[in-house]
């Protein structure tokens, strides 16, 4: 019988060498996902300490950056390298030692009197939190003699206690994620153990360990069926941390993040950059928890939360004061729904001038799931020099004229055209260098969004409308919640899927929990 019980860390020396993946871990063939263990993002290992230990000091953030698929830092393929394995046993020593600090309120027992069964006790509560599965006998047998060791070594309980913990925290056990359900012949799909499930459905939704109801749903028969799932997953949608988890997804999958400019050609955007990055997870959390959570909302919606300095960037009408956000219509204005906010247009545009070809990109392989290829070898791909007499369409129109560069810019350019009414940093314009702006455009080689448009709102209505955009962001959804990225399992995901997809964050996930990708794996 398979089982997931490594003794890596479990010895009272630092640990030293890789944290080996183990086998079964790539991707197989099939429309499953292959049988795999997932080591914990950054992300997942700073909530599952604080959800365990009450720490929040967040040593994830000074770990090596996670690998990234897809864009999303939700990656099956990552591997511990002899630097993650450093941090890894820094942060495990120094969280040992911290959380000791206050037994009284992480024993189960009192040890007066009874030290070695409290630590039994002690074991026995801890582990099974830490390892989100019931602790085996070797597992109670290892952690015992570590808690021993300490002791025999001249160590007081608390020693032995600080010890076990971070024997605990360098366990494989802790690390990773496993996926591995029954044994079973190669090329054989078997069902994910419910633990296996519980842990799958908390990290997807929350990015946490699983909570105390989901593990007891999950040692009493109460995630074996879709039915069951469902019920779990909704009701982790409610838990205040799937809010910090959806905007995560959304800010990888639209690439909203901090950028920056040239302050020569925009003085102001240091003053508002800040503010871009507030409004964006604002509008996305409300639409997402607030209202119909749909993917049509987010690119159309006509209300944005701003505060004064952003409001002033729009030029709206509203009297909004201070730095606090405040809810505002968009109606009559050039703006509506994420690919209007400044953190979009600002992260998609050059350090000077806009980019039709970033903005033209994001939207074939974000929105539309198409994959480009790379720029030839030794193409020149620098931004043209910022003129004052053409405008930046004027500028780029030579990609599309220049034989080396039409068969993928014929692609691009018409659509990242439609935006050029916003700048680099994304103010809304009118004319460039005393010209007028032409934001008219073209969707083509789509599946059914084809068409003439002009400007980002009459693009984001065709978007919006579009199945093969909602089929898009089932795909994404199932990229960034399974880790990895499978042609055949995202066509399976899609069989599956009713047919009116739907189009909403909620709905989606709960579609991809409810689906046999979730439950099952393919042995290899």
């Amino acid at each position: 019988m398979r089982r997931f019980v490594w003794a890596a860390g479990l010895l009272l020396g630092g640990c030293s060498g890789s944290i080996v993946y183990p086998p079964g871990a790539s991707s197989g063939g099939g429309a499953l996902l292959s049988t795999r263990v997932r080591l914990l993002n950054n992300v997942e290992y700073d909530n599952t300490v604080a959800a365990l230990l009450g720490d929040t000091t967040h040593p994830g953030r000074t770990f090596p950056a996670s690998d990234t698929q897809s864009g999303f830092s939700n990656s099956a393929t990552q591997t511990v390298t002899d630097l993650n394995a450093s941090a890894y046993d820094t942060a495990a020593q120094a969280l040992a030692q911290n959380a000791v600090q206050n037994l009284t309120a992480l024993l189960p027992c009192n040890p007066t009197g009874q030290e070695d069964a409290c630590a039994s006790q002690f074991i026995a509560s801890f582990g099974p939190k830490a390892f989100r599965r019931p602790l085996t006998s070797d597992d109670v047998s290892g952690l015992t003699a570590v808690y021993a060791t300490a002791r025999a070594h001249g160590g007081n309980f608390t020693t032995g206690i600080q010890m076990v913990i971070y024997a605990v925290l360098s366990s494989g056990s802790f690390l990773y994620v496993p996926e591995l359900g029954a044994d079973g012949p190669s090329g054989s799909a078997v069902e994910l153990n419910p633990y296996e499930k519980a842990s799958a459905l908390s990290y997807f939704i929350l990015a946490s360990p699983p909570d105390d109801a989901l593990i007891a749903a999950a040692g009493n028969k109460g995630l074996d069926t879709p039915d069951q799932l469902e019920t779990q997953t909704r009701r982790l949608l409610q838990d205040p941390r799937a809010h910090a988890q959806a905007l995560r997804f959304f800010a990888e999958w639209f690439e909203i993040g901090p950028s920056t400019k040239d302050a020569t050609v925009y003085p102001n955007f240091r003053t508002v950059g800040p503010s871009f990055l507030l409004e964006t997870p604002a509008f996305i959390d409300d639409v997402i928890f607030n209202g119909d959570g749909r993917l049509q909302t987010l690119l159309q919606g006509n209300y944005t939360f701003v505060d004064a300095n952003l409001n002033t960037f729009y030029g709206l009408s509203g009297n909004v004061t201070g730095t606090a956000l405040t809810k505002v219509s968009l109606a009559g204005t050039p703006r509506a729904g994420i690919l209007t906010h400044g953190s979009w247009l600002s992260r998609h545009g050059d350090a000077t001038i806009s980019s039709p070809v970033l903005r033209g990109v994001f939207v074939r392989r974000r929105l539309l799931c198409e994959t480009l290829p790379n720029p030839p070898a030794g193409l020149n791909v620098t931004p043209p020099i910022i003129s004052e007499v053409k405008t930046t369409r004027q500028l780029f129109d030579a990609h599309v004229s220049n034989p080396a560069c039409s068969g993928c810019h014929s692609l691009i350019d018409p659509i990242g055209n439609g935006f050029e009414a916003f700048d680099g940093e994304g103010a809304y314009r009118t004319t460039e260098n005393g010209q007028p702006i032409d934001s008219t455009g073209e969707l083509a080689y789509t599946k059914d969004a084809n068409g003439n448009f002009n400007g980002v709102l009459d693009l984001a209505n065709r978007l919006a409308q579009s199945n093969e955009v909602k089929q898009c962001f089932a795909k994404m959804l199932f990229r960034f919640g399974s880790a990895q990225t499978s042609d055949a399992t995202e066509q399976e995901l899609l069989a599956e899927a009713p047919p009116a997809m739907p189009d909403s964050y909620q709905d989606l996930a709960v579609m991809y929990v409810r689906s046999k990708l979730f439950r099952q794996r393919v042995v290899p």
